[in-house]
């Protein structure tokens, strides 16, 4: 077998390793085949040893303390969801490998279509949608071993999906329709007398 036909395989196997069968957050201690930035994680003694439950904030960014896979997972608030659609976002959990552990960040939905992206960010070719709960603030978002609580925005005042039995709360048109109707059933009133 020539060198390139090994180089090609090597190449292969590992864009299928990163592909979508393997989650962004997986430990890399998890997998059997270790692909991209999981090759680092094998020069520092313990570290995919570590491999404990995170709970993300919104916002927030946490030191995962081990190497995962890299990308991105987004809520949506919505079953049919999509990626294309940012109004059907919730929250976006981006992975990323840092210096000597990954990196978890939390880009909150900050209502009406707008996640807090920073300028440029780009979806990576890996990343993955799943509804978030609507009966809990957090959805939680497992990737191998790991479990990982993201804390949504969805429970919250101005939640653009409303959780079930919970009570909308009177918008500023509505407040104003209300107003105006008591001031013309005022005015019949009055003018009776």
């Amino acid at each position: 077998m020539s060198i390139n036909r090994l180089v090609f395989l090597a190449v292969a196997t590992s864009v299928i390793a990163m592909g979508s069968n393997v989650l962004p957050g997986t430990p890399c201690a998890d997998l059997t085949t270790i692909p991209g930035p999981c090759d680092v994680a094998s020069t520092i003694p313990g570290i995919n040893s570590v491999d404990p439950r995170f709970t993300l904030g919104d916002p927030s960014v946490t030191d995962l303390g081990i190497f995962v896979i890299p990308g991105d997972v987004i809520l949506f608030e919505v079953t049919n969801g999509s990626d294309t659609d940012k109004k059907t976002w919730s929250d976006l959990l981006h992975f990323a490998t840092g210096p000597n552990s990954s990196i978890a960040t939390v880009f909150p939905d900050l209502e009406n279509g707008v996640i807090g992206l920073p300028p440029g960010f780009t979806l990576a070719p890996n990343h993955v949608g799943i509804q978030e709960s609507l009966t809990d603030p957090s959805t939680v978002y497992v990737a191998g071993s790991a479990s990982y609580i993201v804390l949504s925005d969805c429970a919250g005042p101005g939640c653009e999906v409303k959780e079930p039995g919970e009570t909308p709360e009177p918008t500023t048109e509505g407040l104003l329709g209300i107003g105006i109707g008591g001031l013309f059933l005022l005015s019949r009133k009055l003018a009776r007398k």
